[in-house]
């Protein structure tokens, strides 16, 4: 398995060439980038702009893992307005093209939510019929959409998630999972042995069950993950590909962070060895 690092894990006021510099001498092997609305790298990004940060990652000895965007929260698939998703369509489009632009092959999405005015069986509707609309797009673009589990209240069991993956039936929708946000509500290795060849991507966090929300998520090995059964269940299902921190960074000595995240990794991967 190779080690992928968020750049959420790193300030946000840092350079592009501070983060491709520390996240390649901490070990890491590839980095995965948050797509904006605006800004430096976003939708509003031309060609010659993303091949420019394609070129400069390259020029750190990394890859580019996948894109992942915080978007989905403010224009969610489930929403009853229907601006509003198509607003959500069109940022997943326009990912996927940035995926292609940049020769990879995946983009996390959150797939809706629900709360107080959007009931659970309208969410699964709308968010399955919106992916059901674009994976035709994915597979044009050879472009795997990996549907993220979080704190969303929706897809709250792997059965549940692994059912709305099957009823898309797509080769190009799949599942990024997530196994510190599970944590709190079931057994991620339960999960990784249940979604099996649908799992798409990893990320990598912890979390603390006797805190309980999300003041709970916390570094690699700070929490009650259990990393050996974890490790065992992506073996059994033969996952060979990039396992990706998702960790806020400390607020100081940010850079010792990065390097204990990456030991850490390489510890949960070794099994305890170095």
């Amino acid at each position: 398995m190779k080690k992928g690092i968020n750049f959420w894990c790193f300030p946000e006021q840092w350079s592009l060439e501070k983060k491709l510099s520390l996240a390649n001498t901490a070990g890491f092997h590839g980095v995965e980038l948050n797509v904006e609305e605006s800004g430096m790298f976003s939708l509003e990004s031309t060609v010659e702009e993303i091949k420019e940060i394609s070129k400069l990652v390259s020029s750190y000895h990394l890859e580019i893992i996948s894109l992942s965007t915080g978007l989905f929260w403010k224009y969610p698939l489930t929403s009853k307005d229907v601006e509003v998703r198509k607003k959500a369509q069109n940022v997943i489009k326009r990912m996927i093209d940035m995926a292609k632009m940049l020769d990879i092959d995946t983009i996390l999405v959150v797939p809706g939510m629900v709360n107080e005015d959007i009931y659970y069986d309208e969410a699964y509707q709308l968010a399955k019929e919106s992916l059901i609309d674009l994976a035709k797009y994915a597979e044009n673009n050879n472009v795997t959409i990996a549907i993220e589990n979080v704190w969303n209240k929706f897809l709250l069991s792997p059965l549940e998630m692994k059912r709305f993956i099957e009823e898309i039936n797509s080769t190009h929708v799949k599942a990024y999972f997530d196994v510190g946000n599970i944590l709190n509500f079931g057994f991620p290795e339960q999960w990784i042995s249940i979604l099996g060849s649908y799992i798409q991507r990893i990320h990598l966090k912890d979390f603390k069950k006797d805190v309980g929300n999300i003041h709970g998520f916390t570094t690699l090995l700070h929490g009650d993950v259990n990393w050996v059964q974890v490790m065992k269940a992506l073996k059994a299902i033969q996952y060979d590909g990039y396992v990706t921190a998702e960790v806020m960074p400390y607020q100081l000595f940010t850079e010792r962070f990065i390097y204990e995240l990456s030991e850490s990794m390489e510890v949960i991967i070794q099994g305890g060895k170095r």
